[in-house]
């Protein structure tokens, strides 16, 4: 080998540090042929033009400020326009702001960057609601990505559970994946292969087709949110009359008929029967105060749901009791009742009716009521309070314990079996 034939030219130590960067960079670009050797003396020594630092810095701002991949940059590369309307055009598929560059950080640092744990980072990358890029063989946060982690961490400071905003914010990035993937398409069939047009018109057309669709996924998602609000208000509404139905027109007739002693059961058929004054005597005359307050509550509720009754008296807790202070609380809410009511009342009734184990302590007759009331929250309840799962066993409990206290299979699957179609008439989803 001649001096003179590598006069003028770097060997790939120099290359890099011209270029500001690494030898295992520089080789990788040669490796993907976004950068050639001017000659090779050797298998392991080469010689580049000076112009190659310029090419790679050029690689670096397209990877580092625009976030193209290696694949589009050599294709950019190997054109004779590749400054002017051809990285415009570039800029409109990526979705470059046109008013500059964006940023981006190394993966170590985005739970500094934005407040989130790597654990929670980890499962906004599961759900592909963020994701990496690579720049000079690097893992990195683009800007967008830490601009959405830094709205997980918005949410969670304002009170949102992390897993709320994970289910949401995953949906939304999954069914948008789907769209943007059909409207690509589309730009591309219905619009840029039906006419001819300059790189210049194309980009035009791309802003324009983002602009729009960005303004009309706001309006969209408005007019959705209203929409599916209100119905989530409706189910609700119909699950508080379904339950009342339920108490008042299957389960208090079903217990009035069956027969015992009970003063509940009394107290169930006159109810049955119509026979409110008789019922609200035989309910004070209950010794233990709480359960006189939970039968006279019950007969209120029936007779008038609108009629005030005196607050639940301090003493020991029984799960009839509550149960009945629970509905108490939940027919009086009537259709007038907002979401700031409705909500939390709800809530409150689903986590007590889902925990509840009746004890084995007090009158079988209140620990049945306690078995189908809960039976029909859970079965009764519209999905978005996910009872489902518990629903799917509080029926077989219902049977067993209706069948231990009636100790007659048949007469327990008949009673059962009428509560179990009262259930499916109003909406049951087992």
């Amino acid at each position: 080998m001649r001096r003179k034939d590598t006069l003028g030219l770097m060997k790939i130590g120099e290359v890099a540090r011209a270029a500001n960067t690494s030898i295992s960079t520089v080789k990788y670009y040669v490796s993907q042929g976004l950068v050639e050797a001017a000659f090779k003396t050797s298998a392991n020594m080469a010689y580049y033009h000076p112009s190659c630092v310029e090419r790679i810095n050029l690689i670096k701002k397209l990877q580092k400020e625009k976030f193209y991949p290696l694949s589009l940059i050599k294709k950019l590369l190997e054109q004779n326009n590749r400054t002017g309307a051809e990285i415009e055009l570039m800029d409109a598929i990526h979705k470059v702001p046109p008013a500059g560059a964006s940023a981006s950080i190394p993966i170590s640092s985005a739970p500094a960057e934005t407040g989130l744990t790597k654990k929670q980072i980890d499962e906004l990358l599961r759900r592909r609601i963020i994701y990496t890029a690579t720049i000079d063989q690097k893992k990195v946060f683009t800007d967008s990505n830490v601009k959405i982690m830094r709205l997980v961490k918005q949410r969670m400071d304002g009170g949102m559970p992390f897993e709320q905003t994970a289910v949401s914010f995953g949906a939304y990035g999954d069914e948008l994946g789907k769209a943007a993937d059909a409207d690509v398409d589309a730009v591309i069939a219905k619009t840029l292969l039906t006419g001819e047009y300059s790189t210049r018109d194309m980009v035009k057309l791309i802003r324009l087709s983002d602009e729009t669709l960005d303004e009309f996924i706001k309006l969209k998602r408005d007019q959705l949110n209203r929409y599916y609000g209100s119905r989530r208000m409706e189910d609700l509404t119909r699950f508080l009359d379904n339950i009342s139905d339920f108490l008042f027109s299957c389960l208090i007739p079903a217990m009035g008929r069956l027969q015992g002693a009970s003063s509940f059961i009394l107290i169930c058929g006159l109810m049955d029967r119509g026979d409110f004054r008789a019922a609200s005597e035989a309910s004070l005359k209950e010794l233990d105060p709480q359960f006189a307050w939970a039968f006279q509550t019950l007969v209120l509720l029936r007779k008038n749901g609108n009629e005030e009754n005196s607050a639940r008296p301090i003493g020991q807790e029984h799960d009839f009791v509550l149960a009945v202070e629970k509905l108490n609380s939940l027919f009086r809410l009537g259709r007038k009742a907002g979401l700031a009511s409705v909500i939390p009342t709800v809530r409150q009734c689903r986590d007590f009716f889902m925990a509840l184990k009746p004890k084995k302590n007090g009158e079988a007759c209140c620990r049945l009521f306690l078995y189908y009331m809960r039976l029909a929250f859970l079965y009764l309840a519209p999905p978005v309070l996910g009872c489902g799962e518990q629903a799917r066993t509080a029926l077989d409990n219902a049977f067993n314990y209706t069948l231990s206290c009636i100790k007659d299979r048949e007469f327990a699957s008949i009673f059962t079996n009428k509560i179990h179609h009262h259930l499916n008439r109003e909406g049951g989803r087992l």
